[in-house]
């Protein structure tokens, strides 16, 4: 079973023996030297699989090198392009208001060309110089452009070492780095590790390890707006309230918790134990203290981030030339056009909406019901939000990111103080987690997700819209060698029973029909068809062109729904052959054996995950609407 102990659990003096403790005594990369290479003692493994991953999903050395060289060109031409706009262009003669200054020498003409507007170079630079502030801010972009490259350059060299690596230690080329999953690679790492040729660890790593350590930050701010803390929210006068979380106020709230001078962790892998045990008020105003400082400072640098603002709004303006429906609109002529629903989608009800991106999400808030239909849609909306929406957030970021810092992190200081005390966890070789991570049912599960009985946690403690149930479904097909510790593997032991039992539910009372042809068809029959699995086969050829999308006449509101997805995943399982891996074990004993990420009892042999990622997807879809289709059933 996972390792990890409740941290008021713990004794202060007995934590100074932990492997983790002290940096003369953090855990050691090595890979023995070889005449192909010299790995020595890296200690911050967190930054060393982090890296490890972005090498992966930048594509390797080659398309980070020219990735940091554009970026580093984008911003020159920036600045350089909206100085000349503001010091170098004469508007009154642009725009016709005075005579042209005709520059060069020929017949008077009326028509105004861009070297007329245009000033010498001479003119340019005294304007310059008659700005102090125009000057302060090239001084400022300056040395934030000095900044980017001496990172650029540092992060160069450490990925050239992951670049030898992944060659020499888990023997992975560049030229197969693109063709190559992620799955795999993390599969050679950990085999590396328990080969003794990686990191010396009181207990082998496993794959949840892994993804400790790379998202650790990103599992705490996942689990800050699980429980409201995240985004911020500003009360609307007509009633309810708008969220904001833009770039600039993440940023902020990273350097105020994890990685700033004064944050919790400091950059590191350890809560200090003063927030994990002490009286939390003082700490509380300490990190309120913190906040107010990071908001006067916003506001004191916001000529600097309004610059850093508009890198971004650039960094758009390709993306919007080659697809303006992105903005909002297409056409000047038809305004908003964009906003129409596609074809397929008109005349569908909004559960059915709803559950089209509960499809490609795997996760959606909880639903009020019917009646609150279009609160429901304001919650997509914040979920999924339109770009024009978020260009416009990030403009107003500059002024809005230091209210939001004293307006609401500020008086909620007490509260985020709290929330790292009873949610962070110390896990054996890996450190200060947030315990919601581990996905552990008992502590953190919610008895209206199919955990009723197993889960011991309060209120207080519950995940809320059942993202512990389903985080732990998708991490299981997605990582089939993982085993699950104690309840989490009851857990998914119970989800199969149900899915079996579930499918000889529907199989025994569905009505079977004349086999039609697709997923997507528009007749009735077709879906009976579909739901009864008399043609799987067909079944699988239509989800793997159309995975994601649910069909046209599935409804919440139809007989038996999750039954109807059930006897999906159950065919699934029958019709493909398995491959030996276990992640938990079903009812009525037999091991998990896993297709892509399909889980099927008692299979032998067969093929990876990486092998059908198509279905994989497909297969994770279906969990996740099943678990919520299981959620809607227990509610009514």
């Amino acid at each position: 079973e996972q390792d990890y102990e409740r941290l008021e659990d713990c004794d202060p003096e007995g934590s100074q023996d932990s492997p983790l403790h002290g940096e003369e005594q953090q855990p050691l990369l090595h890979v023995p030297e070889g005449p192909r290479g010299s790995w020595h003692h890296i200690q911050n493994l967190d930054s060393f699989f982090t890296k490890t991953y972005n090498y992966h999903q930048r594509n390797g050395f080659a398309c980070i090198l020219l990735e940091d060289v554009f970026q580093l060109g984008q911003f020159v031409f920036i600045v350089t392009f909206t100085t000349f706009l503001i010091c170098c262009v004469d508007y009154n003669v642009l725009f016709a208001n005075q005579p042209n200054n005709h520059t060069t020498s020929g017949p008077l003409h009326s028509k105004v060309t861009l070297s007329d507007a245009i000033l010498s170079s001479a003119q340019c630079a005294e304007r310059i110089r008659s700005s102090p502030l125009l000057v302060f801010l090239l001084v400022l972009a300056s040395g934030f452009w000095l900044f980017q490259l001496l990172r650029s350059v540092c992060n160069l060299f450490s990925y050239w070492d992951i670049r030898v690596f992944y060659r020499e230690a888990l023997h992975i080329p560049p030229e197969e780095l693109s063709s190559m999953p992620w799955a795999e690679v993390q599969s050679r790492l950990l085999a590396l590790q328990r080969s003794g040729g990686l990191c010396v660890q009181p207990r082998p790593l496993t794959e949840l390890d892994v993804h400790h350590r790379i998202l650790r930050y990103t599992n705490y701010q996942v689990a800050l707006a699980n429980k409201g803390l995240l985004p911020a929210r500003c009360p609307l006068p007509c009633g309810g309230s708008v969220a904001f979380l833009s770039r600039g106020l993440a940023l902020n709230v990273d350097l105020l918790l994890f990685r700033g001078p004064f944050s919790l962790f400091r950059g590191g892998w350890e809560l200090p134990d003063a927030y994990k045990r002490s009286e939390q008020r003082p700490w509380a105003a300490r990190l309120g203290r913190t906040a107010l400082l990071l908001a006067v400072a916003n506001l004191a640098l916001s000529p600097l981030v309004l610059a850093w603002v508009l890198h971004a709004f650039y960094s758009h303006a390709e993306l919007l030339r080659r697809e303006a429906g992105r903005l909002g609109s297409r056409r000047p002529r038809l305004a908003s056009r964009s906003f129409l629903p596609e074809e397929q989608l008109q005349g569908r009800s909004a559960p059915l909406l709803l559950q089209a991106a509960l499809a490609h999400m795997h996760y959606l808030p909880e639903e009020p019901g019917l009646a609150s239909q279009a609160g429901a849609y304001r919650q997509m909306a914040q979920l999924l939000q339109y770009r024009a929406v978020s260009l416009l957030e990030e403009l107003l970021s500059p002024l809005l990111a230091p209210l939001f810092l004293y307006f609401w992190f500020r008086p909620r200081a007490l509260e985020i103080i709290d929330f790292f005390h009873h949610f962070t966890v110390d896990v054996a070789g890996v450190g200060d987690i947030c315990s919601f991570a581990l996905m552990d049912v008992k502590r953190h599960g919610h008895p209206q997700w199919l955990s009723a009985g197993q889960t011991e946690a309060s209120l207080a403690q519950r995940a809320e819209d059942g993202k512990t149930e389903l985080s732990l479904m998708r991490f299981s097909l997605a990582h089939p060698q993982w085993r699950p510790p104690g309840h989490s593997s009851k857990f998914l032991g119970h989800l199969w029973g149900r899915v079996q039992q579930d499918a000889a539910t529907w199989g025994a009372t569905s009505v079977r029909s004349p086999t039609t042809p697709g997923l997507l068809s528009d007749s009735a029959s077709s879906l009976l068809s579909l739901y009864s699995c008399s043609q799987p086969e067909a079944f699988l050829a239509n989800l793997l062109v159309h995975p994601l999308l649910p069909p046209r006449d599935l409804s919440p509101t139809a007989p038996c729904p999750a039954a109807a997805t059930a006897s999906l995943l159950a065919s699934i399982s029958r019709i493909m052959p398995g491959s030996a891996g276990a992640g938990a074990d079903p009812p009525g004993g037999g091991s998990w054996a896993t297709v892509g990420s399909c889980v099927s009892p008692g299979g032998t042999g067969g093929q990876k995950l990486t092998q059908l990622p198509d279905l994989a997807s497909a297969e994770m879809s279906l969990h996740a609407i099943y678990l919520h289709q299981l959620h809607q059933q227990q509610q009514q």
